[in-house]
């Protein structure tokens, strides 16, 4: 029988979040960006305030979005999943919960480009867990394919 297995939250994962944040700024930068140089040959003011106004609002969703993101990346590295020989444990701040294998209806293993982007863990009774931004998630998936039945494992690609 394998031994339990122990994984924590991954530091690719928090770098991942922590880039994320700066993705609505690049969106919102270039659209201000045009609609201050509309109309900014008839008043040059005008480009200095959309310009200024649209960075006052990237600064404000950046701050927002940033220490919303510093919690989540503090709460999840508090988290850890234990693969045993007859059920998960999956350890939170709020305690632990135990995943039986007996009542596993489907396991879907979501494929990346290179790796295993997370693993999504029906229930009868149509309760539904994902697991992601674990460490070494392929050998997480790989783990859960040792101890279960194939009927219940498929594998899915996220392209194509």
């Amino acid at each position: 029988m394998p031994e339990p297995e122990t994984f924590v939250f991954s530091l690719k994962e928090a770098t991942r979040m922590r880039r994320g944040v700066f993705a609505p700024p690049l969106l919102i930068l270039p659209f201000t960006l045009i609609l201050a140089l509309d109309a900014s040959k008839s008043q040059p003011k005008h480009f200095v305030t959309v310009f200024g106004i649209g960075l006052l609002i990237s600064a404000v969703i950046v701050a927002i979005a940033w220490y919303g993101v510093r919690n989540q990346i503090a709460r999840m590295s508090r988290n850890s999943l234990s693969i045993g020989s007859d059920s998960l444990i999956l350890t939170t701040e709020f305690g632990e919960t135990e995943l039986v294998y007996e009542r596993f209806e489907k396991i879907v293993i979501e494929l990346g480009i290179r790796s295993v982007r997370s693993v999504a863990i029906t229930q009868s009774g149509g309760k539904t867990v994902r697991l992601s931004g674990y460490e070494n998630m392929d050998r997480l998936a790989q783990s859960l394919e040792q101890r279960l039945s194939a009927s219940v494992v498929t594998r899915k690609r996220w392209y194509g």
